[in-house]
């Protein structure tokens, strides 16, 4: 019974650690005006609906690392063929003084994004770590009730939750690291229009992964914490009984 208590013990620790894990979070929510606004206004798009952005390339021939490396032919087409396809969704379309204004500082801008895409770089190996941490400890907890005979029914359905909403998070995360690197890689002198659009999509990308992580964080606190809790309690009672049984026969037999 005690080595579960410890594991959950462990576990609950773990699950604190993420509770403080703002990294990813704050390195976008505090990302400066480039992705909180964009420099045209909201005059271009009009009502049109945000679209998520796609999914990136699995392909050799993806460019959503943080490099100074010149893209391939490959990669520039993929690029083009993503952002038109965003653009149309989007509905963007620049008038002559808002492409001019976006000229004069899109170069800056992409400076920004490349700075904000060497943050997150440096830091999602942090919570992602935390997050497959938390899966491992709570998956052998499981195994451990399961061999004592004890129901493991809703923490292993609460673990499968989870672990969805971890996915999502990698998922759009992934996808958010694409959006910033189309928008520093985009040719904004000749194409205004395309860098908006990766703007655009970088924004929306950067706001789902911090729903995202406010959502694990919000579970973990609401539900895998007090299931633990509720866990660790019922072992502790039933080594105390134990304990007391043990006494009761040693004080019989003398």
């Amino acid at each position: 019974m005690r080595m579960s208590r410890e594991s959950i013990t462990n576990t609950l620790k773990k699950l604190q650690y993420i509770l403080g894990l703002g990294v990813i979070a704050s390195v976008l929510i505090a990302a400066p005006a480039v992705f909180a606004e964009s420099g045209t206004g909201n005059s271009s798009t009009g009502t049109a609906t945000s679209t998520p952005p796609q999914q990136p390339s699995n392909s050799a021939s993806s460019d959503s690392s943080n490099t100074d490396q010149p893209l391939t032919t490959a990669q520039k087409t993929e690029l083009q063929n993503r952002l038109a396809k965003q653009q149309t969704d989007l509905k963007i379309k620049l008038t002559d003084a808002e492409s001019k204004k976006l000229k004069l500082k899109c170069q800056p801008a992409q400076a920004v994004v490349k700075n904000v895409e060497t943050k997150v770089e440096t830091n999602v190996s942090t919570r992602t770590k935390a997050y497959q941490d938390v899966n491992d400890k709570l998956t052998a907890i499981i195994a451990k009730l399961q061999a004592k005979q004890i129901d493991t029914t809703e923490l292993k359905s609460e673990l499968t939750v989870l672990q969805g909403k971890v996915a999502t998070f990698n998922t759009d995360l992934t996808a958010a690291k694409q959006a910033m690197s189309d928008a520093r890689n985009v040719d904004c002198i000749s194409d205004p229009t395309a860098f908006e659009t990766a703007l655009q999509t970088a924004r929306t990308a950067r706001d789902k992964v911090i729903k995202d992580a406010g959502d694990i964080k919000s579970y973990v606190t609401t539900t895998i914490k007090p299931s633990l809790e509720k866990v660790r309690q019922q072992l502790a009672a039933q080594e105390k009984n134990s304990n007391n049984d043990s006494s009761q026969q040693g004080g019989s037999n003398q």
